[in-house]
């Protein structure tokens, strides 16, 4: 078995990690951007997405995570048959 030759073959798209961080970390970002708006608009609202803005990132993250694993289990390098 030659492990260096599966990780190679492993078809990982490093730009689907990169589009989740972008979501995760960005998003939250942006609602920080137009937060002053908002609450121009809505105080109500803008007060709630205030109290519920710092638990946004860590929750997504979770999910991001989840996903991830949940995809390597559907291909993990062990079901595949090797010729020793």
């Amino acid at each position: 078995m030659d492990y260096h030759k599966t990780k190679v073959n492993n078809k990982h798209s490093g730009l689907k990690h990169i589009l989740h961080m972008i979501l995760c970390c960005g998003f939250p970002m942006v609602i920080i951007g137009f937060l002053p708006l908002i609450t121009k608009l809505n105080p109500s609202a803008g007060a709630t997405i205030a109290k519920i803005l710092p638990f946004l990132c860590p929750v997504m993250m979770f999910l991001m995570v989840t996903m991830m694993i949940r995809n390597n289990k559907k291909s993990s390098c062990c079901e595949s048959k090797y010729n020793d």
